[in-house]
């Protein structure tokens, strides 16, 4: 940039303007970078320092990058075994592990023992629970009723309720 038709009052406005962004702490390193990418051969010594810094430390820092991700993956990899043989430890095959995973997924589940024991609970039929008729109770049709429903009916509630009576004594 040329500074022939520059009046004197734009060129100490400026010099105002840039001495302002340099000496200011939060504008400094922005002004300093623009500097530096107007003009890439301009030596600026705060910039270039820490350029050459982080391009002779890119290779240390990539390489605990990928040690730091190798360690997580083989820490995942050991919960992952030692929560299997939870489940196996639970009963669970380990053909079902599969879907004991997939439901921690849809239920939101974040424990192995929880959702081993919702899987359990779930594959669970339940116990069916004691009659409290000794007979089973047989609905016969109207013919065998004798044609009167209300007076079959009547029979039947105090063939019931002598039962019971029979049961409490």
């Amino acid at each position: 940039m040329s500074l022939e038709n520059v009046s004197l009052d734009e060129m100490e406005s400026l010099a105002t303007l840039s001495k302002t962004l340099a000496d200011n702490p939060a504008t400094r390193r922005q002004f300093l970078e623009l500097i530096k990418t107007a003009s890439p051969s301009t030596n600026i010594p705060e910039i270039d320092m820490e350029y050459r810094m982080n391009e002779s430390t890119r290779p240390l820092r990539d390489k605990i990058s990928s040690l730091e991700s190798q360690l997580r993956e083989n820490d995942f990899k050991e919960l992952r075994k030692s929560s299997h043989k939870q489940l196996l430890d639970m009963g669970i095959s380990k053909e079902e592990i599969p879907d004991v995973e997939q439901l921690m997924l849809d239920k939101q589940i974040g424990n192995f023992g929880t959702a081993g024991e919702f899987y359990l609970n779930s594959r669970q039929t339940a116990t069916p629970s004691a009659g409290t008729f000794s007979t089973p109770m047989v609905m016969p049709d109207i013919k065998s009723m004798g044609g009167d429903v209300n007076a079959w009916a009547r029979g039947q509630a105090n063939d019931a309720i002598n039962e019971i009576l029979k049961a409490r004594r």
